[in-house]
């Protein structure tokens, strides 16, 4: 901010001209500037004042008491200024977690009027509502950057959710153990021939995450050379109206990060689900050359909330250990390292942006890997082996 001050005369209601200094202290949301006044009986006794204020709003000491209230400049925030740097899913996330978990306790409040108490007092509710940690620490994540927003507008002195941590410890998860190699291939048999046969395939098969499974058209598939482009994710966002009021609205847009733009080949049994999948649509008028390839009659994507319902009922109705659609990916992970795929080769199917967050994710989970570094080095050390043996016929002579 550049640190603004000016002197000018001014005549009062009695006639008397006095000089008044004004020093700029900071902009408001709307971008008006914030502003002390203070009255001096002189040029020279103004221009003295002029210096001195300056010298202390430098210093921290002439900071106006701000009285905007943590719900408008949290939502001017949200959608004016981090909106333009994010995705629009991701900003409507952000005002998601705001209304649900921030407002309720913050948004009646001066910004000024919150302390690091507060914060912490509030996590406990949170906490004595039994959400999960990612709940908590999300919530948590929103509200540090909305005060530390508001800190650098000048809207509060200090920001009182700098010292505060995340939760560092999580007690809870959603995330379930991965399939066996028996589990997922009596899901794949029981889908065969159904609406979900892809979508499972897809996810087993390739490890893809359920935006990007959704999001494929048959424009990203090269039956030629059996690979298919993923270059786009849809996802369900709720978005808010001016009123409050808000609905759900399905959003395109490009997958999680940038090496989540990727090509992948084909399996023989996807290659043989897509070529059904064309036929079907074909016979219902849905097949479009440019068009979903889970396509509803519209023929608009199928959504996101739609499958992982059909999904569930699916497991309740096999009698299949349940597990979140999203860990079927994780069960592709695992099941691949178990079958001796390369570390390398997974990271690179699975679109992460480098080979240390696979090998943190999966390695640790896959036995295969230990037994095979067991099984490797007492081979190598045993007295059987032939290396071993020639060297020891070569000393005795």
């Amino acid at each position: 901010m550049t640190i603004k001050g000016s002197v000018f005369p001014f005549t009062n209601p009695s006639g008397k001209q006095v000089w008044k200094v004004e020093v700029t202290t900071g902009y408001r949301p709307d971008g008006s500037p914030r502003t002390i006044r203070r009255t001096a009986q002189s040029k020279r006794e103004a221009e003295h004042l002029r210096i001195t204020l300056l010298s202390d709003l430098r210093d921290g000491l002439l900071t106006e008491r701000s009285s905007t209230r943590v719900r408008p400049f949290a939502l001017w925030w949200i959608r004016e200024v981090k909106a333009r740097e994010i995705k629009p899913a991701t900003a409507a996330d952000y005002e998601s977690r705001y209304r649900a978990y921030i407002d309720p306790t913050f948004g009646h409040r001066p910004l000024e009027s919150v302390t690091a108490l507060d914060i912490t007092t509030w996590l406990g509710d949170l906490n004595a509502k039994n959400l999960s940690d990612a709940t908590q620490n999300g919530a948590l994540q929103v509200f540090k950057m909305i005060l530390k927003a508001a800190h650098s507008h000048q809207e509060i002195r200090s920001n009182p959710g700098q010292g505060i941590p995340r939760l560092k410890f999580p007690r809870t998860t959603r995330v379930k153990p991965p399939w066996t190699r028996e589990e997922a291939q009596q899901a794949l048999l029981f889908a065969k021939g159904t609406e979900l046969e892809l979508p499972l395939l897809f996810a087993l098969h390739l490890g893809l995450r359920i935006g990007e499974i959704l999001g494929l058209k048959w424009s990203d598939i090269d039956f030629e050379t059996g690979l298919l482009s993923i270059t786009r994710s849809i996802r369900e966002t709720r978005h808010f109206q001016p009123d409050g009021s808000s609905r759900f609205l399905l959003t395109e847009s490009t997958p999680k990060t940038v090496a989540s733009v990727r090509e992948v080949a084909l399996t023989y049994g996807l290659q043989s689900a897509l070529l059904a999948q064309r036929e079907r649509q074909q016979d219902r008028d849905l097949f479009r050359s440019t068009g979903w390839i889970h396509a509803t009659h519209s023929p608009h994507p199928l959504r996101p909330n739609r499958l992982a319902k059909m999904y569930k009922l699916f497991l309740h109705e096999h009698g299949l250990r349940p597990i979140r659609f999203h860990d079927l990916r994780h069960s592709a992970a695992t099941l691949s390292l178990s079958a001796g795929v390369r570390i390398e080769a997974l990271s690179q199917n699975l679109g992460h942006s480098s080979i240390d967050i696979t090998k943190r994710i999966y390695a640790p989970k896959v036995a295969a890997l230990s037994m095979e570094h067991s099984e490797a080095i007492e081979g190598y050390l045993s007295p059987q082996n032939p290396s071993l043996i020639s060297q020891n016929d070569r000393s005795k002579k």
